[in-house]
């Protein structure tokens, strides 16, 4: 008796591990990755994916790769870092020194400080408040409504360094990790 049950969990165990789901895993070699080097990665409602890499940005959608870089796009440079979606449906990504890039679907726009007036060459990442206002780690924090642009800085703000290295919304509570002082909480009004 004690010998069909022990055959017993053994079986039910070699089962239970051959009907989990097996892990994929994706590199160069087998896929349209132009990079091992990810970044980040969005998986939007449709089920595409879309990846950054140090050498370039993904959609992957079904079993098709399509890679952008800067010889078919409007990306400034192939070094991306995150990646965001906004409420109408635009796809948001860092680039090393470059700025942020806007793509939605059909161009590309390339948010730097040549063209906002902002120091964000170097981004962090991006954030999505309930009215679609962008806010944007890196060097302080950037908040873009599509039409204006505020830079929250330790010189005029509660944000206790410029160096940013995160920032999340949540109930349009917007939270900033910095490298090195900490986390700061601001509600629009105080920090």
């Amino acid at each position: 008796m004690k010998i069909s049950f022990c055959i017993l969990i053994n079986i039910l165990l070699v089962v239970s591990l051959h009907s989990q789901n097996q892990w994929v895993i994706y590199t160069t070699y087998n896929s349209g990755l132009p990079s091992n080097m990810v970044g980040s990665i969005l998986i939007d409602s449709n089920n595409v994916k879309w990846i950054t890499t140090n050498d370039g940005f993904v959609k992957f959608a079904g079993n098709t790769w399509t890679v952008y870089d800067t010889t078919n796009s409007g990306l400034p440079q192939n070094m991306c870092g995150s990646v965001a979606k906004d409420k109408l449906n635009n796809i948001w990504l860092t680039t090393a020194n470059k700025g942020f890039v806007k793509y939605n679907g059909i161009s590309w726009i390339i948010y730097n400080s040549f063209n906002t007036g902002m120091p964000i060459n170097n981004p962090g990442n991006i954030a999505f408040d309930g009215n679609n206002t962008k806010w944007m780690g890196g060097y302080g924090l950037f908040k873009y409504n599509d039409t204006n642009w505020v830079w929250y800085n330790d010189s005029n703000s509660g944000l206790p360094s410029n160096n940013t290295s995160s920032v999340f919304v949540k109930d349009n509570i917007v939270w900033v990790g910095t490298e090195l002082a900490g986390v700061a909480r601001f509600d629009g009004n105080n920090w």
